[in-house]
C-alpha cells in the first residue's frame, strides 16, 4: 500500500480519549491517536496504537492506509493515566451573576424564624442581587473585569463552547463577544429578555402580536405563538416550571406571568413532590393538564432544553426529570426513563454537556465529540495533577479514573484546553493565548 503523506496534520495526541456521540454511548479509546489538521479539525482517532512515533515517521491507520507524518508535526503524550474529552458545551450562563458568585443564599433572621425555607425566592433574589449587579455594567471597565473572569473562569474548567446572557447594555454585550474571541472560547453572546428585563418600548413593540388576551397552555406555548419556537430555540429555567394545579388561563397583564412560589410550581414531565414543600401549602399535587403537550409541542419544533439543576436547587424552583424530558426534546435522544425519577447517569450526563450541548446551539457535527472532520474542541485531565480533589488507586483503570473526575474533578485537573485545534490554557505554564 503507498503511503500517503499528511502535511496539513500538525499536531498528534497519543493516549486514553474518550467521547459520547450517544446518550447511549461512551467511547473509551486506549492507546489511541488523535491528529489534528492545521485548520484545527480532527483528521483521525484510533486506538490500539502502540508503536512510537515522531515527527516524519509512518502511520498505519487500519481506515486509511499509511500515512506519513510531517517534520513539522508536534507528538504529545498525554499524562500517564490522564485522559482526552471534547471541549463541554455550556447552553446557559449568566456573566453578569460572576461578579457575586458565592452569594445570596438568605439572611440569618431567615433561617431561625423560617428553617424550612431560608433561601430567597426567584424575584427577591433578582431583585437584592442579580438586577443591581446587571445595572453596573453600563460601566465598561466593571463589565470587561466581569466577563474576563467569567471567560477564565469557563475555560479553564474545560468549557470551550458558551452561550453567554448578557445585559441589556449593547457595549457590554459586544465587549463580552470580544474578549471571549480574543481568549479562544467560542461564545454566543444573546440579551436578556424577559419582563424584568424589558423597557416600555420593547413591550409596547410586543404587543401587536397579542392584540387579545390568548389562551396559553404552556411556557413553550408563550414562544410558539408568534413563532419564537424552533431548531434554534433554547429554553431555560421556566419551560418546566408550569403553574401547578390550575387548568391553562388566560395571561391579560406582564405581570401575572411572573412567578410566585416554587409551592406553585410543578416539574415538566412529573408530579409535584418538592424537596422541601411550602410551610402553606403542603408537599403534593398533580401535573399540569398542560405538561404532555408542552413537550410534543417542544419535539415537534425542534427546540432544546437547557437545565441548570444547581440554580434551581438553590432558588428552590424545582428539579427536572432530566431523562424524561431528554427523550422527547432535542437536548438529546436515548434510552427511555424508568419509573418516576430516574437519576442520571456520569455517563449520560458527559453527553448532555458536549455532543447534547452541541446539538442545543446548533452546532453539532462541528464540536461535541472527536468524529473525523469535527473541530478539536477538547480537554486534557489530568486525574492525578498536583492538589487533585480525588485520588487514583491499583486497579483504576480509565473509566474509573474518567468517573471520578466527573463526581469529583475540577479546574485543577484541567491540564491543557483547546479550541479548533488552538491551544488556549496550559496550566503549568499558565498560558492565554490571544486570537
Amino acid at each position: 500500500m503507498p503511503k500517503r503523506p499528511l502535511d496539513d496534520v500538525v499536531l498528534v495526541i497519543r493516549g486514553t480519549v474518550i467521547d459520547s456521540p450517544e446518550l447511549t454511548t461512551l467511547r473509551v479509546r486506549t492507546h489511541a491517536v488523535l491528529g489534528v489538521r492545521a485548520i484545527g479539525t480532527v483528521a483521525f482517532c484510533e486506538e490500539g496504537h502502540t508503536e512510537p512515533l515522531s515527527p516524519g515517521s509512518s502511520l498505519v491507520l487500519r481506515e486509511g492506509g499509511e500515512v506519513v507524518l510531517s517534520r513539522g508535526c508536534v507528538i504529545r503524550d498525554l499524562p500517564a493515566r490522564g485522559f482526552l474529552c471534547p471541549g463541554l458545551v455550556d447552553t446557559h450562563t449568566h456573566a453578569p451573576q460572576f461578579s457575586f458568585t458565592g452569594i445570596g443564599r438568605g439572611s440569618l433572621r431567615q433561617r431561625v424564624e423560617w428553617p424550612d425555607e431560608y433561601d430567597l425566592q426567584l424575584l427577591d433574589w433578582l431583585n437584592k442581587y442579580t438586577f443591581p449587579s446587571e445595572a453596573k455594567f453600563k460601566d465598561s471597565a466593571f463589565a470587561a473585569r466581569v466577563c474576563r473572569n467569567a471567560v477564565a473562569r469557563t475555560l479553564r474548567n474545560g468549557t470551550t463552547s458558551c452561550m453567554y446572557f448578557a445585559t441589556i447594555h449593547t457595549d457590554a454585550a459586544l465587549q463580552l463577544g470580544r474578549i471571549a474571541s480574543g481568549m479562544g472560547q467560542r461564545a454566543f453572546v444573546i440579551p436578556p429578555r424577559f419582563v424584568p428585563t424589558g423597557s416600555s418600548e420593547l413591550m409596547e413593540g410586543l404587543a401587536p402580536i397579542a392584540p387579545r388576551p390568548q389562551l396559553l397552555e404552556s411556557y413553550a406555548s408563550c414562544y410558539d405563538y408568534p413563532g419564537l419556537l424552533g431548531r434554534r430555540t433554547v429554553l431555560a429555567h421556566g419551560v418546566y416550571l408550569g403553574e401547578r394545579d390550575a387548568p391553562p388561563r388566560r395571561f391579560r397583564d406582564a405581570s401575572e406571568t411572573l412567578p410566585q412560589r416554587h409551592s406553585q410550581r410543578h416539574y415538566l414531565g412529573e408530579p409535584n413532590t418538592p424537596p422541601l414543600p411550602s410551610r402553606a401549602e403542603g408537599s403534593r399535587a398533580a401535573t399540569s393538564p398542560s405538561s404532555e403537550s408542552e413537550r410534543a409541542l417542544l419535539k415537534s419544533r425542534g427546540a432544546s432544553v437547557s437545565h441548570c439543576p444547581l440554580s434551581n436547587m438553590m432558588l428552590r424552583s424545582g428539579m427536572l426529570n432530566a431523562l424524561k424530558v431528554s427523550n422527547l426534546v432535542s437536548l438529546a435522544e436515548g434510552r427511555p426513563g424508568g419509573g418516576m425519577w430516574e437519576p442520571l447517569s456520569f455517563t449520560e450526563a458527559f453527553h448532555l454537556a458536549t455532543a447534547a450541548g452541541a446539538r442545543s446551539l446548533g452546532v453539532d457535527g462541528l464540536t461535541g465529540d472527536f468524529s473525523t472532520g469535527s473541530l478539536f474542541d477538547a480537554v486534557v485531565v489530568d486525574p492525578e495533577a498536583p492538589a487533585s480533589p480525588f485520588e487514583l488507586y491499583e486497579g483504576d483503570g480509565a473509566l474509573a479514573s474518567f468517573e471520578k473526575w466527573m463526581q469529583l474533578g475540577d479546574d485543577r485537573n484541567t491540564a491543557e484546553v483547546y479550541v479548533q485545534g488552538s491551544r488556549v490554557f496550559a496550566l503549568k505554564e499558565g498560558l492565554w493565548t490571544s486570537r
